[in-house]
């Protein structure tokens, strides 16, 4: 069983509030480079003159990659048509076939978290959750930077977008996932969701800490301090992250002691 590590930090903030975006090409490790480039070759091949850009993103382009642990995390911007509808964030159809094709062509590679998303060129405009992680925690490495040209964020509540999604990720589990036997698809449900617990919970905090962070470790440790009394359920959460192939009784048991209270605050303070 993996034990929680002391692992993670927060982003800096400058004089005006707003979040500075600690991604660098410098910080990729040089032995990923070709992994990456291998990478963007796909989603150019995939979508043509219709990719606009493509993004690395997570703790990889932040100099933070722990291995055998970290993904790769890779978003490719895609034009939108007025005629379509519009994708906020998506994995690609093609993306375990190529997933098949990378571990083909590279010696014990990390996992890939392949994703898609439209561009929508105004701002705010849609995919303002999107626009927040391009523009403070991704780097781009191929195409125009179209985050150049957006203001800055700024601390406040405006950017807790996790907590939207407990309610219907919760259901999700109890309906499709829980009681199934273990697969590869079931165990990335449960880190994810683990994983949107851990920022939601961050967000009913941040402001009163007056920093943000996209780390586990540091949100499970902000929440605590706040929320004593939940601690131990969140600590539970972030083992789920790291454990998720758990009996579900595991999981279940802090999802039903936790989740309401999270849903009840965030209603309260985030609505």
């Amino acid at each position: 069983m993996r034990q929680i590590l002391p692992s993670g930090c927060y982003f800096e903030v400058d004089a005006a509030g707003c979040i500075v975006n600690p991604c660098s090409a410098a910080l990729v490790p040089e032995s990923l480079w070709s992994l990456v480039n291998a990478v963007v070759q796909i989603y150019q091949d995939q979508h043509g003159e219709e990719l606009l850009a493509v993004y690395l993103r997570g703790s990889v382009p932040r100099g933070m990659a722990m291995s055998p642990v970290s993904d790769l995390d890779v978003v490719g911007i895609v034009r939108h048509h007025a005629h379509d509808k519009f994708q906020r964030w998506a994995t690609p159809a093609w993306a375990q076939a190529v997933q098949d094709q990378i571990q083909a062509g590279f010696s014990d590679p990390p996992s890939i978290d392949w994703a898609i998303a439209d561009h929508d060129p105004a701002f705010p405009g849609k995919n303002r959750s999107v626009k927040f992680v391009l523009k403070t925690q991704a780097l781009c490495v191929w195409g125009a930077d179209i985050t150049e040209t957006w203001p800055a964020f700024k601390l406040d509540s405006s950017l807790a977008f996790n907590h939207r999604w407990l309610a219907q990720d919760w259901e999700i589990w109890k309906t499709d996932w829980r009681d199934q036997d273990d697969s590869a698809a079931k165990t990335a449900f449960i880190q994810s969701f683990a994983k949107t617990v851990l920022r939601a919970g961050f967000e009913l905090v941040m402001e009163r800490e007056g920093r943000y962070t996209v780390d586990l470790y540091p949100c499970y440790q902000a929440f605590s301090r706040h929320y004593p009394e939940q601690a131990a359920d969140m600590e539970s959460a972030l083992l789920s992250y790291l454990n998720p192939s758990q009996p579900d009784h595991i999981h279940n048991a802090w999802m039903e002691s936790l989740l309401p209270m999270l849903i009840a605050e965030a209603s309260k303070r985030l609505a």
